[in-house]
This record gives structure tokens, sequence and C-alpha cells, in this order.
């Protein structure tokens, strides 16, 4: 996804007022199934009593659903823009989808989906597999847990300030953990490459099988006349994590930097070189390449 989804952000944020605070979603068995398309799209403002197939063409904009909603495939990804959910988001797959200012009372599931960008705020989990994920600010009240689709070999998934309350685990993607807030741990399995920048883990960290290289606290994101770039220029925040820190069988170079560890620090089985510069402090033991 492009960088264009932070003036994105901005635009759908300024919709957050027209959302109610959330609430229990809705008696969902007692409601109707309805299709949204271009003809129809009219019909989908406001109150909507009922699941929706958002199907290309329709978009939801600052509507209230009292059930579920469901993403189908398009030639674009489907907008959902200011909008309270009840039940739950599906994307189904091949869909992609844009959620801006989204209130979602369930979870928000990809079914090997496209593209998802969210500005959101889920009560339950968001969960499953896609090419390239993005959450660009919001709440997952559940736990995160995103794989990159199989056919797609450059998956991504990423997330930027934002809070999980759950725990967090990728697999088999490019992740990057950007000033988020991650209340129950981080695990990363078989990923391409790991950056968790100037953010706070709460629950531990273990980065598993990572083909490339890791970077724990030692990167931040600057805009450069070539655009954004991952860079170590001394400016970044220092990153915190509590709990006991493992980074094992990566493939490529392990860098820890500004980051205070509150508990054990473990390398094991890495590949490449393995670095913990004099910028990080870990209060408990530190063993194996971290020693």
């Amino acid at each position: 996804m492009g960088r264009t989804g932070r003036a994105g952000a901005a635009v759908v944020v300024a919709a957050t007022a027209v959302l109610g605070v959330g609430g229990p979603p809705a008696a969902a068995a007692a409601l109707p199934t309805l299709e949204c398309t271009g003809e129809t799209v009219q019909q989908f403002q406001g109150v909507v009593r009922g699941h929706v197939e958002l199907r290309p063409g329709c978009a939801l904009v600052g509507a209230r659903v009292l059930g579920d909603v469901r993403v189908h495939p398009g030639a674009v990804p489907a907008e959902v823009l200011a909008t309270r959910v009840d039940g739950s988001v599906t994307v189904l797959p091949g869909a992609s989808a844009t959620l801006g200012t989204v209130r979602v009372g369930g979870d928000v599931v990809l079914q090997d989906a496209g593209t998802l960008w969210a500005y959101v705020h889920v009560r339950g989990d968001l969960r499953g597999s896609a090419a390239d994920v993005w959450v660009q600010g919001g709440t997952v009240r559940g736990a995160v847990t995103l794989s990159g689709a199989a056919s797609v070999p450059q998956a991504a998934l990423r997330v930027d300030d934002a809070v999980v309350d759950g725990a967090a685990t990728f697999t088999g993607a490019d992740v990057t953990v950007n000033r988020a807030y991650l209340a129950g741990g981080l695990v990363t399995e078989d990923a391409s490459r790991v950056v968790v920048a100037e953010s706070v883990v709460h629950g531990g960290v273990r980065v598993r099988d990572t083909s490339g290289e890791v970077h724990l606290g030692d990167l931040h994101e600057v805009s450069t006349g070539q655009g954004w770039q991952w860079v170590d220029d001394g400016r970044q925040e220092r990153s915190a994590y509590a709990g006991r820190v493992v980074v094992e069988r990566t493939g490529g170079s392990v860098t820890v930097a500004y980051v205070d560890v509150d508990g054990d620090l473990a390398c094991t089985a890495n590949a490449g070189p393995v670095t913990v510069a004099t910028t990080a402090t870990v209060t408990g033991a530190r063993s194996g390449q971290c020693s």
C-alpha cells in the first residue's frame, strides 16, 4: 500500500463523531441479508437493518449496520467509511477493502483477501490472511492473528499507531509494527523481514524463523526526497518490551537498539550477525548470541 494512506487517515478521522459509542452486537439471527450494489447503494444509508453483502459498486458511508458485512471481490477496493457495524466484517477471497473510521462490534476476518487498509476500532479479533494489510490507527480489543496469503510471496502485514489488547501474531510475510502499543505480546513466525519500531510491547516478544533481517527498536521511518525510508539516525524514540525477548533461527542480521527490555533477552541459532547496541538496556539475563 502507498504512503497515501496517511492522508486518507486524516480525512476519515474527522468523521469519527458520526459514530455512536460501541454497544453489544444486535441479535444477528433475525436479520435479513441485503445485497448492496452500484444500483442499490442509495438504500444503504443511515440505519441498515440486516446483513450486508457488499458487491462491486457499493460503498457504505456514514451508515449503521445492525448485522454483518461481507466484502466481495471487485476491480477496486470496497469502501466502508465513517460507519458502525454491530456484527463482524469479512473480506472474502480475492476481495480488497478500505475501512476508514469504522467501528466493528464483532471481528474483522480476512479470507485470503487482497489488500486491507484500516483505521478501525474492533471489539473482537482481527484475523485471517491477505496479500497486504495496513492497520493505520485504531484499537483491537481482542487478538490480532494475521498471515500473508500463501499465493503472494511478497505479502506484507503492518500495524501503525494502533492499540492491540490481545496477543499479536504474524506469520509468513514482511512484518512491521510501528508506533504501536501491544498489550498481549508479539510473536512472528516465518517472516521475510521483521521491523518493530518505536513501540511498547507487554507480554514478551518472540521472533522465529525469519528469512531476512530483524530490527528491534533500531530504526524509525522518516520522509526523504525519495519517499519514506527506515533509518537509524539516533532520533528514534525508545521502545519498551515487558517480558522475555527471544530471537531464533534468523537468516539475516539481528539488531537490537534503543529499547528497554524488562526481562530476559535470548538469541539462538541465528545465521547472520547479531548486534545488541549500547543503547539497549536489559534488566534480566542475556544469553546465547545476545550475551
